[in-house]
């Protein structure tokens, strides 16, 4: 769920008050993918740095833009009580995932014609095309709309590579939606970790039912509208806010 991201984003803001989002965002992904040579995006950190939602485009030239979204009270409020996230109980490390996923493309593609790169990349484009409907459901308020998406995006992500989809992850999608829920993906690089859920309010008990049989615990969780913040602790144990995303 991007807690390397996270964690080296607040060490970005301890080691560098006062700096911008941006540049604690760039920092924690330059020592993450460059210094110590881990198989991962900046999506996490620039995340973590601005808080909120917000759309993330990368660049071929590897530049990234943060475009926050305009959050319509309804999106706000699904967000915060209707998404629900489960743990797996399988742990892994996104950047092993990533890697064997890359790698596999490789070599699907040095044994001959392209066909898998071509299929790989069309389902890529099959990702991208979701985040125009994701961003006009969240800036609408059409919450129906969330846990289609989710499931359409975990159809095409799933497809990618062998071990990015478990059967645990597919067991416990599957009750969430016989319970009720209206759809929801494994998130991250796969492999493990969390499923996040869109659930009505009415499908919450069975849904959490469901889970707990499964032994899933929940996480429960809530937006931050204002991303990363560090404090200096000053006299008397007084705390003075030294940055903010």
């Amino acid at each position: 769920m991007g807690s390397s991201g996270a964690f080296l984003v607040g060490l970005a803001a301890l080691l560098h008050p006062g700096q911008s989002a941006d540049y604690l965002a760039r920092t924690a992904y330059d020592w993450e993918f460059q210094r110590a040579g881990r198989m991962v995006g900046p999506q996490d950190s620039f995340a973590s740095a601005h808080g909120g939602i917000g759309e993330i485009t990368i660049g071929t030239d590897g530049g990234v833009k943060f475009s926050p979204l305009m959050l319509h009270p309804r999106s706000a409020a699904w967000i915060d009580h209707n998404l629900l996230l489960f743990d797996t109980g399988t742990t892994r490390d996104a950047s092993r995932v990533a890697s064997k996923a890359k790698q596999e493309t490789e070599n699907q593609v040095g044994q001959g014609p392209s066909v898998f790169q071509s299929r790989r990349i069309e389902r890529l484009h099959g990702i991208r095309a979701l985040v125009a409907p994701l961003r006009k459901a969240i800036e609408e308020g059409d919450v129906d709309q969330y846990g289609p998406i989710l499931s359409s995006n975990w159809a095409l992500k799933s497809s990618l590579g062998r071990g990015i989809s478990t059967p645990r992850a597919e067991e416990l999608l599957a009750g969430c939606l016989a319970a009720g829920a209206h759809g929801g993906k494994l998130v991250g690089a796969g492999g493990g970790g969390y499923v996040l859920v869109s659930v009505p309010d009415e499908a919450h008990s069975a849904v959490r039912a469901a889970m707990a049989r499964a032994h899933a615990p929940e996480l429960p969780f809530r937006l931050s509208r204002t991303g990363v913040q560090a404090y200096q602790i000053g006299p008397c144990g007084k705390l003075s806010s030294a940055t903010s995303g």
